[in-house]
């Protein structure tokens, strides 16, 4: 009896310690991309270096607008001009107060106004009193 007993425990600690047989069943449903991967590091667009954009070169006598006490120029026929890198004026970049332009070219050098209409060029933007926030047509 003892004889029986061992030799049934010893059939039932095999069966228990087997691996469970594996079963490929092929790709996932609707999983018709292929195995995921997974980029061993984060990627990071490069860091640009560039130098700050400078405000206009100024004049004596030049007054200066915007910046974080938001003056205006407060004089009719003048404009607070900001170069194009200024941003219209983001993180407080200051500009130059300038006279409102008269006559301009009709040269088709497109640029998005600080007040998001497009204008033929930088001169046509200024002649409405408005400085250029980026060259290119406006984005929708």
């Amino acid at each position: 009896m003892m004889r029986l007993f061992l030799i049934g425990f010893a059939v039932l600690l095999v069966s228990c310690t087997q691996a469970p047989p594996y079963h490929d069943h092929g790709p996932h449903q609707g999983h018709d991309q292929g195995p995921v991967t997974y980029p061993t590091q984060p990627t990071y667009p490069p860091v640009d270096y560039t130098p700050l954009p400078q405000p206009p070169a100024t004049q004596p006598g030049d007054r200066i607008c915007g910046g974080m006490t938001g003056s205006t120029c407060g004089v009719q026929g003048e404009f607070c001009y900001r170069t194009v890198e200024a941003q219209c004026g983001a993180a407080d970049q200051t500009g130059v107060c300038r006279p409102i332009p008269q006559i301009c070219t009709q040269e088709y050098a497109p640029v998005c106004g600080c007040d998001g209409r497009t204008y033929g060029n930088e001169c046509n933007a200024n002649g409405s009193g408005v400085s250029a926030a980026y060259r290119g047509e406006c984005r929708p």
